[in-house]
């Protein structure tokens, strides 16, 4: 709350194929805002 409050939005990197992890988040209130992807 108090980065919010400060006018920052917190980010959370996370393993997208991880799909256990990633529901815990949304369950806590992340929401999906977009994706990254690698070239290697």
């Amino acid at each position: 709350m108090k980065a919010k409050e400060a006018g920052y939005v917190p980010m959370l990197y996370t393993d997208a194929d991880y799909v256990a992890s990633n529901a815990c988040y949304e369950k806590i209130g992340y929401v999906l805002r977009g994706k990254l992807c690698t070239i290697g």
